[in-house]
This record gives structure tokens, sequence and C-alpha cells, in this order.
């Protein structure tokens, strides 16, 4: 029990430095732990021990997937002139948050709020260890009276666990030592879903020419009738032709703006309608026709090969028309990435900076509550993503040799349930796809067709290698992305 203040600050600071930041070091060795725990005996200093020095700030961090593990550092020592080591025995409890900036990760009745700005950064991180805010003087009322107040309580934040180093580790280093593992990735998704904000010049530069106002659209310059041959190879020979610009028009007013199957997209419906086309003697509303084009071309609902008439006249909107129909596509899109957009998780912006903020409870006399005492934040860092190459050792994939009596020896070890369907469509000849024929007609069997594994990276690392130098022409990377060395001969 200690009566007097306590300060956590980093491994191996200096006797009078009170706000020694956090050390961050980085392991590669496996059994990382034990590797720890004996530099801490044998008093290793932070350089020894793997701090992270990477000539950046922030500096990085590489990923488990990396084969590397991140740790932090700490020492707990008395505020008393010397500044003697706190006894073990007096931490209660001690850990850290990473925090993005001022956020926290933040939890409310076990939810995910997500990265949000903490009310008071120095309060407590959970709950359960904070002083009551109203206090009657009897437990029984201080309980319903947090009960009461519980939506009023600051959230929680995501605390990572600091370990005191055993105290054999910490008589050997004269020092009472803190270790926690620093998460760099993680699964947790906020619950909260953030809203999605659509700039309206983008809205306005992806508005088909045909719905702009009066003076500033044009009208589809493609051939009359449509005819579904003509649509198949101009989204071939021509993608950036009339035709296809106009089918890509409509997809994007299908399934973007989803005009035809959606509460939001009923509102840009009745919009269209206000327009009519004219075929002869008749009238069609645009909503209806554009509907019809959508179902032939794109949806192929009735597998139909008709073509399909232009209208003679193609009108179009005045300018408080052109400007609600552009209104309802912004508020359509956004409710479109709503769904499509998943929620934030939490290490998933490469480009954002952390900090790490350790602290320690620590008992005091008398029955007092353990006293929370914060250390220094440590140095900012970022994450290095996944894709990038660490300092570990490579992985290595063992391939067959590529002739008759070693692919004999390579089983097929795994099999695909194909439907008939798709059976269907996989047995007809490349032609067929080429030429936009392929159906799913045919002989109603579904397969069970069965691979090997090894086979299957032995193609896709020919087919791989193929396209790596197709694609040096265009990028050049062939000899940074592809190192091969000869393996050397075993000695006997």
């Amino acid at each position: 029990m200690v009566k007097h203040s306590v300060i956590l600050r980093g491994y191996q600071a200096a006797i009078n430095d009170r706000a020694a930041e956090p050390v961050l070091v980085q392991r590669q060795d496996q059994e990382f732990i034990p590797g720890l725990l004996d530099g801490f005996r044998r008093k290793l200093s932070a350089d020894e021990l793997g701090r992270v020095r990477n000539g950046s700030s922030p500096i990085r961090l590489f990923q488990p997937v990396h084969r590397t593990f991140n740790l932090v550092l700490l020492e707990a020592v008395c505020d008393r002139p010397g500044s003697p080591r706190l006894n073990p025995r007096d931490i209660a409890s001690a850990g850290f948050v990473v925090r993005r900036g001022e956020e926290g990760w933040l939890l409310r009745d076990e939810r995910v709020v997500g990265w949000t700005k903490p009310s008071e950064p120095k309060l407590d991180p959970d709950p359960t260890f904070r002083s009551p805010r109203l206090n009657a003087g009897n437990t029984y009322l201080n309980g319903r009276l947090a009960q009461l107040h519980a939506a009023l309580e600051p959230p929680a934040e995501r605390v990572s666990r600091l370990f005191v180093a055993p105290p054999d580790v910490c008589a050997a280093a004269g020092r009472t030592l803190l270790y926690g593992l620093v998460p760099v990735t993680s699964s947790e998704r906020s619950e909260e879903a953030a809203p999605v904000d659509i700039d309206p010049d983008v809205v306005s530069a992806s508005m088909p020419a045909f719905l702009l106002a009066l003076g500033q659209s044009a009208t589809p310059s493609i051939a009359d009738p449509i005819s579904f041959n003509d649509v198949i190879e101009s989204a071939v020979a021509a993608p950036q032709g009339p035709l296809a610009s106009f089918m890509q028009e409509l997809r994007l007013m299908h399934h973007g703006w989803r005009v035809w199957d959606s509460g939001e997209g009923a509102v840009i419906l009745a919009l269209l309608n206000q327009i009519s086309l004219q075929f002869g003697d008749d009238a069609q509303p645009l909503g209806d026709y554009l509907g019809t084009l959508v179902g032939r071309f794109i949806l192929r609902d009735d597998n139909s090969t008709d073509d399909v008439a232009l209208p003679d006249d193609w009108p179009q909107p005045d300018a408080a028309l052109a400007d609600r129909i552009r209104d309802a596509a912004g508020h359509a899109l956004a409710a479109r990435l709503q769904e499509g957009v998943p929620n934030e998780q939490r290490f998933d912006d490469a480009a954002a900076s952390y900090q790490l903020h350790a602290f320690i409870r620590v008992r005091c006399a008398d029955g007092c509550p353990p006293v929370l005492q914060w250390a220094p934040p440590s140095a900012p860092f970022q994450i290095v993503p996944w894709w990038e190459s660490g300092g570990a050792p490579l992985h290595t994939i063992a391939l067959p040799d590529f002739d008759r009596e070693s692919i004999k020896k390579v089983k097929p070890n795994i099999a695909f349930k194909v439907p008939p369907k798709l059976a269907a469509i996989l047995n007809q000849t490349p032609d067929v796809f080429l030429k936009g024929k392929a159906n799913e007609g045919g002989l109603a069997l579904g397969w069970i067709c069965q691979f090997s594994i090894p086979v299957i990276t032995l193609c896709a690392f020919i087919v791989l290698n193929i396209f790596l130098v197709l694609l040096h022409i265009a990028f050049w990377w062939l000899f940074y992305i592809k190192i091969c060395l000869p393996i050397p001969k075993p000695k006997s």
C-alpha cells in the first residue's frame, strides 16, 4: 500500500526522468515473451531488446502476418527522491489504450461505438473502476443512482492488458517492469454505421447526359433500333462508344440509384416519368421506357433478342426538374453506398497515426479505491499494411516437379460441388463465351470435380509468371517483385 504518488514511465528511464515515453519493441523470435523476460534479467538495453528505430516519424510497426510482434515496455517507480521502484504487490491492475489522434476505440454496453473522442481523456477507461458520480453515502442508493445515470456515464474504452514481470525478473533487473502486446490488427468493427456523404459534384459528373438541364443535355447518339448483338459487340469492340456508354448509364441507374427496386428509386422514377417520349402517335414515360431497356439488355429478364426502337422525340428536362432528379439521385446513391460500405474496422485506415496511453491502478492504504496513474503517451506509430514486405524470413512454398512421374503422385485432395447451371456453362467452348452466347441450358446434371491443390498452385504459378512478364511492359516491376536465387547444394 502506498501513500505517495507513482510514476509510470518508459523502460530504463533515467533516475530523474518523469516523462520518459513508453518503449516500443519489435520481436521476431517465436518465443518472444521468454526472450523478453530473459533480456529483463540480463538488464539488456531497449535497443538490445528490439526498440523500434526505423528512421521514420511516425514509426512503423509490422503485423503478425510479417511474423513480427510488437510490445510496450514500462517501469513503475515511486515519486520520491532517487525514484525507488514500486513494490509489484502494490499494483492492482495495469493496461493501455490505443488512440487515433484524440479518438479512442469506445464501447457502450458491450456495443462497439468505434473511433470517438472521449469526453474525459484521463478518466478510467473501465467504468467499473470509476468512482460514482453521485454519492448518497449508502451502497444500495449509490447502486440505484448509478443505474439511473448509466446513460450519462461516458462509454468504456477498449483496454489491452499490461503484465507485471515475475518477482524474480524484477528483482534481477532492479526495476518493477511491465510489458504488453501492442494490438495492430483487429476484427472489431463499429456497430454504428458511419454517415456516407456524397459530393454533389460527383453526382453531377456521373449524371447521364440526357438527364441534364435544357441546353446542357444531349440525347444518346445511338443507332435505331437497339439490338442485342449491337450491345454485345459494343461492349467488346467499343467500350467507350456511345452505345456502351449508354448501357453503363443504365447500369448506374439500376444498380446505383436503384430506380426500379427501392423506395429512394421510386422518387426518381416518378420524376423521370414526368418526361414523355413520343413513338409516332403514342407516348411513353421516360422512366418506364428506360425500365424496359434495363430488363431487356441489363437484366435479360425475358431472354428476348428483339430490337427496341428509339423514340421519335427525346425531350430534355427543364432546369428545375433536372435539379430535382440530381438531388434524388444523390440521396439514392448515398443510401446504396450505406448498404455496401462496411462499418469502420478498428485498424483499417492505412494512413492513420496511433499513440499508446498506458496506466496502472495503485493500491492505497486504509481500504481506499486504487489510484489511477497515467504514463506519458508513446511516440506516434503507423501500422505497416499486410502486403508490404517485412524483415522476417520469407514464406517458402514447395512446388512439385514438372514431369509426368511427379504429377502422377499428386492425387486430388479437394472437391468442388458444381451445381447444374454452372456445370452447363463451364462445359461450353471458349468461343461461345467470346461471342456472348453462353447459356445455362443443357442436361441438368451437377458434378463433383476433384482437383489437387498442389497442381492448382503450380498452374497458378505458371500463369502468374506469364502475366508478370506481360504486365512488366506497363509497370516495369519485374526487377523488384520477382527475385530468383539458385538453391545451394547441401554439403554431404
